[in-house]
C-alpha cells in the first residue's frame, strides 16, 4: 500500500505533526484503558475504571512436548498452494512498542474454589448491585486463599472488607463500580502489609484468580433467541466439553482456560465452538472462537511450542464440527478440512502487543499448512483409539475492529491500525478464498446457500476494493462478519479470535448470527455494509448481543458479565450506536482490568 505524504490535501505530513498525533493518541488510549483521566486542551476525557495494571513478571521455563497439540509434526518447509503461496508468511512487521508485560502462569496451589454467591431466582441486570457484590466477594476470597497459602497472620493486618453496597434491586452506580475496580489493589496492598513482597503479592493474587476461574464450571450455553418471525438457538460449547479435547482438560484438572492466562502452553485459551440452529434444529452456522493463538511467552521456542498446541486444539474443535470428515478419515480416506482463521486484533506498531501475537499466530498456521502440504496430511488425535489423517488448508485473515484500527487519517493507518500488515495477509488469502467460493458455486448450483454466497462474495469484494474496512463507517465488523458467514456457507470452518476471545470475538459472533437470522426470517434483510440498521435489524442485533451467551462467556473469563467493546472514549468504535446500547452490554466491564 502506498502511503501518502499528505493529510486530506493539507500538504506534507512532517515528523513533528506525526509525533504529536501519535503521542496524543497513545496517551489517550493508554490513559482511558488503564483508568486515568486524560486532558486534551480543555477537554476532560474520563477513563474506564480499572484495577491495577498487571505486574511485570519474570520468565519461566516451558516444559517441552513432543507433539504439536497432537495435530501433527510440523517442519517448516516452503510450500505452494493451488491458488498461490501460503498467505501471511514473511509479511508481518515485528516492530512493536511493548507496553504491557506478559502475565505469568505457574502451578497454582491446590486451594478449593469458593462457591459463587447464589444468583437471584429471576434474571437480573448485568449491572445489578447483586452482581457487583458477587464480584467483590470473590476477589476477597481470592485474597484469603493467597494469605492462607502464604501462611500470613491476618489478625494484625486484616484484609480490607468488601465494599458496603446498600440497597436491593438496583443498578450499581459508577462510583460503586469504580470502587470495585480499585478493590483488588487494596487487597494486594493488604497482603503486602501482612508480609508479602510487592511483586510476590501481585503475582500470587493474579495466579489465584486464574486458578479459580479455570476451575469453576464452564457450562455449555444454549440460549433461545425469540423473534416475531422466528425462533433460534445460540449454542456456545467450551473446549472441555468437546469429545476430542475432553480428556486433555480432565488430565489438566481444569474446566476452561480464562483469557488472563496468556502464556498457557498446554491448552488453547478461551476456546469453544459456536453454533446457531433454527427452531427445527437445523444448523445455520458453526465455527470456532478463541483467544489469540499467539502465546505471550518471551522464549521463542516456548512461544512457538505453545502456539502450535493452541492451533492444534483449534483444528480439533473445527474438525469436530465436521463429522462427515471424521467418518471419512476413520474409513481410511484423507479428507480435506478447509478453515479460515480471522484475527480481530489490531496489529498496531505504536502501542499494543497485538502485532506480535498476530505474527506468532500466522506463523503457526503457515507451518501446519506446510506440514500438511508436504506429507499430504497431518495426524489428528482425539477421535478414537488411533490418530486420523486429515489434510488441512487454513487461510489467515487480519481485520482490526477496535478503536486502534480506525484511529487517525488514512495515511497513518498502516502504522496506527496495522493495516499495511493486515492488507498483505488478506490480499494473499482472499485469492484462495475466492477460489474456494468459485468451486462451491460451480459444484452446488442448487444449494440453498447459492444466492447468499454470491451476495457475500460481492460485498466482500466491494469492502476490500474500496478499503471500507479501514474505516468504522458505523459497521466495525463489516468484513470480519462476512468472512465467517461465507466460509461456513461454502463448507469451510471459520475460526475467529481477538486477544482475549471474549469482547471483540463475542461481538463478531453476535454480528454473524444476527445477519444469518435476519436473512432467514426475511430473505435479503441482512444488513448491507455500513448501512444504518432498521429498528428490526437493530432489535435482532441487540437481542443477540444480550441473550446469546456472549455475556456469560465474559463472566467465565473475568468473574463478571460485561463487554469492553465500547471503551476508548472519543476514539471508541461505533458498537454502542450500532446496537442502540443501553449499558447492559457494558455490564461490570468497567470494574475489570484486562
Amino acid at each position: 500500500m502506498t502511503t501518502s505524504n499528505s493529510v486530506n490535501g493539507a500538504g506534507s505530513l512532517n515528523i513533528s505533526l506525526f509525533s504529536a498525533f501519535a503521542a496524543a493518541a497513545l496517551k489517550t488510549a493508554k490513559g482511558i484503558l488503564n483508568g486515568r483521566t486524560v486532558m486534551h486542551g480543555d477537554k476532560r476525557i474520563e477513563p474506564r475504571a480499572g484495577s491495577p495494571k498487571p505486574p511485570a513478571t519474570t520468565s519461566r521455563t516451558v516444559t517441552e512436548r513432543t507433539s504439536i497439540g497432537d495435530a501433527g509434526q510440523v517442519k517448516p518447509k516452503a510450500t505452494v498452494w493451488r491458488h498461490g503461496k501460503i498467505p501471511g508468511y514473511e509479511t508481518i512487521k515485528t516492530a512493536v512498542v511493548q507496553i504491557d508485560e506478559p502475565q505469568v502462569r505457574e502451578s497454582a496451589p491446590d486451594v478449593a474454589t469458593p462457591a459463587a454467591l447464589p444468583s437471584p431466582g429471576k434474571a437480573v441486570s448485568t449491572r445489578d448491585i447483586s452482581r457487583l457484590k458477587e464480584l467483590n466477594h470473590w476477589r476477597h476470597e481470592v485474597a484469603l486463599a493467597v494469605a492462607k497459602n502464604a501462611k500470613l497472620d491476618l489478625s494484625k493486618f486484616p484484609l480490607t472488607p468488601e465494599p458496603v453496597l446498600a440497597g436491593g434491586e438496583r443498578h450499581a452506580t459508577q462510583r460503586e463500580i469504580a470502587q470495585g475496580a480499585a478493590y483488588p489493589g487494596r487487597l494486594i496492598k493488604d497482603l503486602i502489609n501482612a508480609g508479602m513482597g510487592r511483586r510476590e503479592a501481585q503475582e500470587a493474587f493474579h495466579r489465584m484468580a486464574i486458578h479459580q476461574l479455570n476451575h469453576r464450571e464452564w457450562p455449555v450455553l444454549s440460549r433461545a433467541l425469540n423473534f416475531d418471525d422466528g425462533t433460534f438457538t445460540s449454542v456456545q460449547t467450551p473446549a472441555a466439553h468437546l469429545t476430542p479435547l475432553k480428556g486433555g482438560y480432565q488430565a489438566s484438572g481444569v474446566n476452561g482456560i480464562c483469557s488472563s492466562e496468556r502464556d498457557r502452553n498446554d491448552h488453547a485459551v478461551n476456546l469453544m465452538q459456536t453454533r446457531l440452529v433454527d427452531n427445527d434444529g437445523k444448523e445455520l452456522f458453526a465455527g470456532v472462537r478463541s483467544a489469540t493463538i499467539g502465546a505471550d511467552i518471551k522464549d521463542a521456542a516456548g512461544r512457538k511450542h505453545a502456539s502450535h498446541v493452541r492451533a492444534g486444539e483449534t483444528i480439533k474443535a473445527a474438525l469436530d464440527l465436521r463429522p462427515d470428515l471424521v467418518a471419512a478419515a476413520k474409513a481410511g480416506k484423507v479428507p480435506v478440512l478447509r478453515m479460515t482463521s480471522t484475527s480481530l486484533m489490531s496489529p498496531s506498531r505504536i502501542a499494543t502487543k497485538e502485532a506480535a501475537y498476530l505474527k506468532t499466530q500466522v506463523d503457526a498456521w503457515q507451518e501446519i499448512n506446510q506440514a500438511s502440504q508436504k506429507n499430504g496430511y497431518i495426524f489428528v488425535q482425539g477421535f478414537g483409539d488411533s490418530p486420523i489423517r486429515v489434510k488441512v488448508e487454513i487461510l489467515p485473515f487480519s481485520v482490526g475492529v477496535n478503536s486502534f484500527a480506525f484511529l487517525g487519517p488514512s495515511s497513518l493507518q498502516g502504522l496506527i491500525g496495522g493495516w499495511d500488515t493486515s492488507d498483505r495477509i488478506n490480499d494473499a488469502s482472499l485469492g484462495t478464498l475466492m477460489g474456494w467460493t468459485q468451486d462451491f458455486l460451480r459444484s452446488n448450483p442448487q444449494s440453498e446457500h447459492f444466492d447468499r454466497v454470491i451476495t457475500l462474495r460481492r460485498e466482500i469484494r466491494e469492502i476490500v476494493d474500496n478499503k471500507l474496512h479501514h474505516q468504522d463507517g458505523g459497521d466495525p465488523y463489516k468484513l470480519a462478519s462476512r468472512l465467517q458467514e461465507l466460509a461456513y456457507r461454502i463448507g469451510a470452518v471459520p475460526a475467529f479470535n481477538c486477544k482475549s476471545g471474549k469482547d471483540r470475538t463475542g461481538q463478531c459472533d453476535v454480528e454473524v448470527k444476527s445477519a444469518i437470522m435476519l436473512e432467514r426470517m426475511k430473505k435479503g434483510d441482512a444488513p448491507k455494509p455500513n448501512a444504518v440498521l432498521t429498528p428490526h435489524q437493530q432489535n435482532v442485533l441487540r437481542t443477540t448481543q444480550l441473550e446469546s451467551g456472549t455475556l456469560e462467556i465474559t463472566k467465565s473469563n473475568t468473574g463478571a458479565m460485561g463487554l469492553m467493546i465500547n471503551s476508548g472514549g472519543p476514539f471508541a468504535a461505533s458498537n454502542a450506536k450500532r446496537t442502540g446500547a443501553g449499558g447492559e452490554e457494558d455490564g461490570l466491564a468497567r470494574a475489570l482490568h484486562d
